[in-house]
């Protein structure tokens, strides 16, 4: 079992790899519907509560309101996504009581036993009702079993195919997590959240009235391909306040971008292979429209080049 490499996230020219990612909607982008209140991750498409009350943050969400599930600002605290417009978030430790807060997916493909997979994903810990605690063991859990908060409860073994020693107290930048393990199952589902009882969960007192370490997770990754998995994670960077908005995603034929707070020099858009494909761009004084040109569905990566940033977004496109 192998612990997990803790790297601050860093701000990457778009680098053009082939690879896939096991992991359906990874960035949570894709919606049945928008979430209007917590405890809603069903809404993300492809994913379920799979632990007591996690929840599901997106763009569309009413801004407002006591329970709110929008993005940036939402009953949790005030947090862009690492890419996009959506994440997730999830209580993974407490001071009082036992607290385990998690969200399952099934896998595009089962695991291959003996094949070696790597993994990555970004957190950010809340910043509502001061800080809180922060915690460690956030991992990932994989099984040929379906668990839900509803039916067959996850075990807590005290162990993860995938987990970290390290403590997660910044709330402010996106963290990414990688590591790689060797499959000795044909596993079909993952699971991620703290997966160890309090016993052997370390927890950081810092400067709040909570008791809860409560984590924003975002760009999800579970491939054979070390380089595909780092550069789909490490794209884009929310710690800028500023960060352009982007509309609507999923989307058919075109979309928008506003908040243009700094003069574009450059808009590239590259398909799920890396090659650049082309679009039609249109100027309005408040946004511009960006417009695909025949294009299949699926998963795109947008560059937007500015005086004096570089963001990247996933974009998916759908027909119908």
């Amino acid at each position: 079992m192998k612990k997990l490499l803790i790297l601050p996230i860093m701000l990457l020219y778009l680098l053009v790899v082939k690879g896939q990612n096991l992991v359906p909607n990874p960035s949570f982008e894709d919606t049945v519907s928008c979430p209007d209140n917590l405890n809603e991750v069903d809404r993300a498409n492809g994913w379920f509560s799979s632990g007591p009350t996690p929840d599901y943050f997106n763009s569309c969400a009413p801004s407002g309101g006591t329970f709110s599930v929008s993005v940036p600002s939402n009953f949790w605290g005030y947090q862009y996504p690492a890419t996009g417009n959506a994440y997730v978030g999830m209580a993974t430790a407490s001071l009082t009581g036992f607290v385990r807060e998690s969200i399952g997916t099934e896998l595009l493909t089962p695991l291959q036993v003996g094949t070696q997979y790597y993994i990555s994903f970004s957190v950010n810990l809340h910043n509502a009702l001061g800080n809180a605690i922060a915690a460690n063991k956030m991992g990932i859990f994989f099984s040929t079993v379906k668990y839900t908060d509803t039916g067959l409860q996850i075990p807590i073994l005290n162990q993860s195919h995938f987990y970290t020693d390290s403590i997660f107290s910044d709330t402010l930048s996106w963290w990414l997590v990688n590591g790689s393990f060797i499959a000795d199952s044909n596993f079909l589902f993952a699971y991620i959240g703290n997966f160890f009882d309090s016993a052997h969960t370390s927890v950081q007192q810092l400067n709040g009235t909570g008791g809860l370490a409560y984590y924003y997770v975002d760009n999800l990754c579970i491939s054979t391909d070390s380089l595909y998995c780092n550069v789909w994670t490490s794209l884009g960077n929310s710690s800028i306040e500023k960060k352009p908005e982007l509309f609507p995603n999923p989307l058919h034929d075109s979309f928008y971008i506003k908040n243009l707070s700094e003069k574009i020099h450059n808009v590239r858009l590259y398909d799920a292979a890396g090659k650049l494909f082309p679009i039609i761009i249109e100027n309005f004084s408040d946004k511009l429209k960006l417009s695909l040109s025949n294009g299949p569905p699926g998963i795109y990566l947008l560059e937007i080049i500015t005086q004096n940033n570089i963001f990247h977004f996933k974009i998916i496109r759908r027909i119908n």
